[in-house]
């Protein structure tokens, strides 16, 4: 016999058999046979293997035979790395439904040759990093949010803030023209008009940016929203409303007033970083989110009762 044997049930976990190995053994698969389930063609394979200290390996080494119901799982060194207990389950995945197995005991004995035991998941270890990262930059933007409140509310209580902002015409300009903004109302009562170049046709239907512009594209894989601009220019200054899920492009006026252009909605639902296969996303918002939340509802009190001074 070339490997183990073990018989596999979905519907009941009490008829299953204790696997012995011994630490680091990997030129013995075991052989997992379907009883209670017949596995239907096309189904894609998983493993996952729990090790006794909770370090994780998961792997698709496996071979499905729709023909014997079996599944014939490759064993790999990390999977018996630790003296113990470590526990095995198989992943059955077809058109977007899954089937998880009860879970398989796996009893790892003592070798002369000691096995240093590793993380096969080190995903959990990039998520838990990028969480941190985006905390601290939650709390730097919940500083940067104080000052301009602050420096927000001097000016009301100096009367040098009180204007009103619309957006006016918006034109498409020659390519490889440069953006122009134009105020067409008062000093008092700003209405800003724009000529936004139309930029070079770049690969995959993306616009390159011209000069003084940038251009906005989503990739398609992701889902992401990338903003493209020169080299050696700064990035345009975007304001996301975390109330309505609004992106703006702020512009700010040498006396202060500001106008804004609604570039669309990209509000994301938020996200479980525990269970989310895309590690960090969402991070922002569940680690630190009413912080920063708090101090925009600050600033956005003070620009009310600002724009009702007259």
């Amino acid at each position: 016999m070339d490997k183990h044997i073990v018989e596999a049930y979905v519907f009941r976990s009490d008829l299953k058999q204790t696997i012995y190995y011994t630490q680091g053994t990997d030129a013995l698969p075991t052989l997992f046979l379907f009883k209670d389930y017949n596995i239907p063609v096309g189904t894609s394979v998983g493993i996952y293997v729990e090790k006794p200290s909770k370090k994780g390996v998961q792997s698709t080494s496996a071979t499905l035979n729709v023909n014997e119901n079996s599944i014939l799982v490759d064993m790999d060194k990390q999977m018996v790395a630790e003296i113990g207990t470590a526990y095995m389950q198989l992943r059955l995945t077809k058109g977007g439904k899954e089937l998880f197995t009860f879970v398989q005991p796996i009893c790892v004995e003592r070798s002369a040759t000691p096995v240093v035991s590793e993380n096969g998941m080190p995903f959990l270890d990039e998520a838990i990093a990028k969480i941190g990262e985006a905390t601290e930059d939650t709390k730097a933007a919940a500083k940067d949010a104080r000052e301009v409140a602050a420096d927000m509310q001097q000016k009301a209580a100096n009367g040098t803030f009180s204007a009103s902002i619309t957006v006016g015409e918006v034109i498409n300009g020659e390519p490889g023209s440069v953006a122009v903004v134009k105020n067409s109302g008062t000093k008092k009562d700003a209405v800003f008009d724009f000529v936004i170049p139309t930029g070079p046709q770049g690969p995959s239907g993306v616009m390159a940016p011209s000069t003084g512009m940038y251009c906005l594209w989503v990739d398609p894989a992701t889902g992401d929203l990338w903003v493209d601009y020169p080299d050696g220019t700064e990035p345009p200054d975007f304001r996301y409303d975390n109330e309505t899920g609004n992106l703006y492009y702020d512009i700010e006026r040498e006396d202060g007033t500001v106008a804004s252009l609604l570039i669309g909605n990209v509000r994301n639902p938020l996200i479980n970083n525990v269970t989310t296969t895309t590690p960090g996303q969402g991070a922002l918002d569940a680690a630190a989110g009413k912080t920063l939340q708090d101090e925009i509802d600050a600033i956005k009190e003070t620009l009310k009762n600002v724009l009702s001074t007259k």
